[in-house]
């Protein structure tokens, strides 16, 4: 009899068990009524503000959302769940109880997104809503693309590519390009940048940028970066070099003998414009002078002199010794550049010493022949 006077007092903790449960589960349902998903202000652009209302604080939701045009250039993504309460390893459930907004973080700028909340209704059934919303603009985040095509001694040219889809963050509403020179790192103002169409070495024709206003044998480099409402983003940037320019032989070389006849100076004026890498004006002079005599009475002497050559001298002249009697010829070299040559002769002097021998060779009764 013990046993049996359990059994009622057993099944009506039953019932009151199962009563509580399901005024529980009543109480646990609702079905979101309005959504809303807005960029969070004064915050960074990858924040988004999802809230919604119910008729019971009492729930849990769950909430996801999908890339549908990233960058506003059709990039699309798989569904996401934002993070929070995690059941069965698939669905976010965000609650319960106290919370009617959720914050979304690290989104994409200027993307629009659909956002997705769900909740389950008495019966069980999963009531969802979904709203659209795009995120707010930020400065690029990517390059624009630059590749070598030529360089000449005073312009150069560079296929060109905007940013590409991903990058943008915003309306791009211009690009900047600017140039420095890489020795000292000045921002050349003066060279001017200009859009142009080229075609690529597989004969496609392709964008990009001709600078004019460079000078030769100089190093640069180009920096090219896209800007939105909200600012410029990182450039690209490349290293190049113009052409050098080998400089022209030295002009108007000309040669002075000295009142004494004994120094001949040469003078000459600098190349025509010109550079090189160094870009230097260093002079290099060889100075060769070689003499004969002159022809008298069938006797020929020949008499050629060393060769001289001087070098590094920064002066427009230089005076060297000669000897009378003597052709010289002299050549002027600007470091990389052609020889220039002239030749000047020594001017005859009075003899510095008596004959050698002198003989009677022959005689008559009035003159006789000295030799």
């Amino acid at each position: 009899m013990a046993s049996f006077s359990c059994i009622p007092s057993l099944f009506l903790q039953i019932l009151l068990v199962l009563g509580i449960a399901i005024i529980l589960k009543t109480q646990a349902q609702c079905v979101i009524q309005t959504l809303e998903a807005t960029p969070v202000p004064s915050l960074p652009s990858t924040q988004v503000n999802v809230s919604w209302t119910c008729a019971t604080n009492n729930s849990r939701f769950a909430i996801n959302y999908q890339l549908t045009n990233g960058d506003q250039c059709g990039t699309q993504g798989s569904k996401t769940t934002a993070p929070g309460y995690f059941y069965n390893d698939r669905e976010t459930y965000i609650g319960p109880g106290l919370y009617s907004y959720w914050t979304l973080l690290r989104l994409n700028p200027y993307s629009t997104y659909t956002v997705f909340a769900w909740s389950r209704d008495g019966e069980g059934h999963i009531i969802e809503r979904s709203t659209s919303v795009t995120t707010a603009e930020a400065a690029p985040s990517g390059r624009p693309v630059i590749e070598y095509y030529n360089a000449s001694k005073t312009q150069a040219d560079f296929l060109w590519d905007e940013i590409q889809c991903g990058g943008r963050n915003g309306e791009i509403t211009g690009y900047e390009h600017w140039l420095i020179d890489t020795t000292t790192g000045r921002t050349i103002s003066e060279a001017v940048v200009t859009t142009m169409m080229f075609t690529d070495n597989i004969g496609i024709t392709r964008s990009g940028l001709r600078i004019t206003g460079l000078r030769c044998a100089t190093q640069y480099t180009i920096h090219s970066a896209g800007k939105n409402a909200e600012g410029r983003g990182p450039s690209a940037s490349l290293d190049f070099q113009t052409q050098s320019i080998a400089p022209s032989s030295v002009q108007n070389v000309q040669a002075e003998i000295s009142t004494t006849g004994d120094k001949m100076t040469v003078t000459w004026m600098e190349p025509a414009a010109g550079c090189t890498v160094a870009d230097t004006y260093e002079k290099t002079y060889k100075v060769t002078y070689e003499g004969n005599t002159k022809h008298q009475d069938g006797c020929q002497h020949f008499l050629t002199t060393h060769a001289n050559e001087i070098d590094s001298i920064s002066s427009l002249s230089y005076e060297f010794s000669v000897r009378p009697y003597y052709s010289y010829k002299i050549t002027v070299k600007h470091t990389g550049g052609p020889l220039a040559e002239i030749t000047q002769d020594s001017p005859e002097l009075e003899p510095s010493s008596p004959p050698l021998n002198i003989r009677i060779t022959g005689s008559t009764d009035t003159t006789r022949t000295i030799t």
